[in-house]
């Protein structure tokens, strides 16, 4: 059981750094692999990701859909739909020219989220595992996190505090340029 960031931090100081190498040549790519480095940053911070904490079943992104807790579920998806709500908002809001696919905010968001996407979607997740590059990203994506057992000995309100700080300042970054 891997404890994972909410996605909206990591979508913002995705596209946070994707706008900040926008005018670098290979802007889109670029961003990508900030983006994407930028996921393992934050999740090795402390961080809180469901609402009802510990007191919740145990169970993995590995177990079909179906068998999620509900909460987690519920969760699951206000998280995806607030998610991309932001990136619509950050691509209509700090636009890059008339192509979309062009645009290194969202490519930063889309590097930020690739961890994830490729660990945590019970559709593919336990088919990639074992395949080598994937095998080596699930690696270094659990690798990163912080365990459980290091954030029992901070206050409750730290991970939250994190996602929070995270947030306000990459929406700062974006808005203010």
């Amino acid at each position: 059981y891997i404890e994972n960031m909410l996605t909206v931090p990591h979508v913002v100081l995705g596209a946070a750094l994707g706008q900040a190498v926008s005018e670098v040549p290979g802007a889109g790519l670029i961003a990508f692999g900030l983006g994407w480095a930028s996921h393992y940053l934050l999740d090795s911070l402390p961080h809180w990701e469901r609402l009802f904490g510990s007191r919740g079943p145990d169970f993995s992104t590995e177990t079909p859909v179906k068998e999620w807790p509900r909460l987690y579920l519920i969760q699951a998806v206000i998280d995806v739909v607030l998610s991309a709500l932001v990136i619509g908002y950050l691509i209509w809001r700090v636009p890059h020219g008339d192509n979309f696919l062009q645009n290194p905010v969202f490519w930063g968001a889309a590097g930020a989220l690739f961890p994830d996407l490729l660990d945590n979607v019970p559709f593919w997740n336990r088919r990639l595992t074992n395949l080598p590059f994937f095998k080596q990203q699930r690696f270094l994506h659990q690798y990163f996190h912080i365990s459980e057992t290091s954030q029992l000995h901070l206050p409750k309100f730290a991970g939250l505090a994190t996602q929070l700080i995270v947030f306000v300042f990459s929406m700062w970054l974006l808005l203010s340029s």
